[in-house]
């Protein structure tokens, strides 16, 4: 999948925590994790820059940790508190963008070190332009219905109240 592609699809993959979330909207940690969760939809593919093989290490449960610890050492040097959320953020991100990956026909070891058996459901191709376009359209529209179905929530039950 492109760089869209897998953005579009951690916001798709945020919405319901957004829309779920039991405390404010506005809470500074909900929004460093969704920062970082979606920032690290495209961390796994660094991997092309540093013309290493694709879909290595980057794209396992080990590399998840690694971006995982990572992130959580940065966001740790802002403040202590946000040190978990980082982890969270790194990790899951990364899965999200792993499970992109596991769209299209290229297999590889998600798993590892766990289990060194490759996954691939073959569906699209990662250069797919129907496929990354439709994450990329669909990730901030879902994003955007989570949050209004949150702020508009409240008005709602204010509205029903008086009836």
């Amino acid at each position: 999948m492109l760089p869209k592609g897998h953005a579009g699809l951690n916001m798709a993959l945020t919405a319901p925590l957004v829309a779920l979330y039991p405390g404010k909207l506005y809470d500074m940690q909900l929004w460093l994790f969704i920062a970082t969760f979606i920032a690290a939809s495209t961390w796994p593919d660094i991997d092309l820059r540093f013309e290493t093989k694709h879909r290595g290490f980057t794209h396992t449960l080990a590399g998840a940790l690694t971006f995982g610890l990572l992130t959580a050492l940065l966001e740790g040097m802002l403040d202590q508190a946000y040190a978990p959320i980082g982890f969270l953020g790194g990790f899951l991100g990364t899965l999200g963008h792993m499970l992109g990956d596991l769209l299209t026909y290229t297999k590889f070891r998600p798993l590892w070190p766990l289990s060194g058996k490759k996954f691939g459901l073959g569906l699209y191709r990662a250069d797919n332009p129907k496929l990354n376009n439709f994450f990329a359209r669909i990730g901030p529209l879902l994003f955007t219905v989570a949050i209004l179905y949150r702020e508009l929530l409240p008005l709602q039950q204010i509205l029903l109240s008086h009836y």
